[in-house]
């Protein structure tokens, strides 16, 4: 019918689109083309296999194996109030404070080796350092690049996507370059919050929470305000560039500026991206029930 017709047109014409951007930056697009799963574990110097769980046993283990979105699956959620999938993980800030309110991380995904180190410390359950005391499984994080994570890595079922996608495109601290900023390796960084998209896509979770910095609501014809205790900010075109595509995957999307200086020692003003999937007709998030205001803490208060 005609919106399949449309449907086709819009991935034709993004397509496009991506092929001219690959080639702009000396690549090759190959569709459908990823690393398999032999040969995504990242290191210095390139990829390698990834070990075994008995060779890294005595340290903090790897966790990918075939099975494990069907591992996944079997999560006990009767103690769980959600469950949840951490892209771009770092060193699990959101599972911090979403296993704080009850979820459960079902799968997490980050390529430095250095992150992911502190990651397994802070939440493998079977390491005596361990500061995780929840339900979610102690073999959920894929260490591999995020271009090389497969929607069959996915559980079947999970209630949320989070994801801290890379803010270097888009912070003051740096060049601003935007969807076409690139690493040192020249991998097109600008352009990774598609594979958020792509995902999105592909499983099709009932929500996803996402994360970056102010800049990339400013910048190209963005603002921001502040004056008299009123904080205005408008979208540049970056910004609603990525905000339609997110909503290209059939979700609402609301987003907003939330400043966390009334609960850590620092101004800390970040984007946070809310998406409902559109057949659950959500209302609009009440920003102002979720925003904190009060002194700010200092670094004696929070330290142990």
């Amino acid at each position: 019918d005609d919106d399949d017709d449309d449907d086709d047109n819009y991935c034709d014409g993004a397509r496009v689109d991506l092929m001219k951007f690959v080639e702009g930056c000396g690549g090759v697009y190959l569709p459908g083309i990823r690393r398999p799963k032999d040969r995504r574990y990242f290191r210095k110097g390139g990829f390698h296999l990834e070990p075994t769980a008995a060779a890294t046993a005595a340290t903090t283990p790897t966790i990918t194996t075939d099975d494990t979105a069907d591992a996944m699956d079997t999560i006990d959620q009767s103690s769980s109030n959600f469950t949840f999938v951490e892209l771009f993980a770092g060193i699990g800030g959101f599972r911090l404070g979403l296993e704080a309110i009850g979820g459960t991380c079902a799968l997490a995904s980050e390529r430095n080796p250095n992150a992911c180190s502190i990651y397994r410390r802070h939440f493998h359950r079977n390491n005596s350092t361990a500061i995780s005391t929840t339900t979610s499984p102690s073999d959920v994080l894929i260490e591999c690049d995020m271009l090389d994570l497969h929607p069959t890595d996915f559980p079947a079922h999970f209630h949320l996507l989070t994801a801290g996608f890379p803010c270097q495109p888009f912070t003051i601290r740096g060049p601003q370059s935007g969807l076409y900023d690139t690493d040192r390796n020249s991998n097109p960084r600008g352009q990774m919050y598609q594979e958020l998209v792509r995902v999105l896509n592909a499983t099709q979770p009932p929500f996803f929470l996402f994360e970056n910095v102010v800049g990339l609501v400013t910048m190209e014809g963005g603002y921001a305000r502040h004056g008299k205790g009123v904080h205005e900010f408008k979208a540049g075109s970056v910004m609603e560039e990525v905000l339609a595509a997110f909503r290209s995957c059939g979700y609402q999307v609301d987003w907003h500026v939330i400043n966390s200086g009334g609960v850590v020692p620092q101004y800390r003003e970040r984007v946070y991206f809310v998406g409902s999937r559109s057949d659950l007709s959500c209302p609009p998030i009440n920003w102002t029930s979720i925003e904190r205001r009060g002194s700010c803490p200092t670094l004696r208060n929070i330290l142990q």
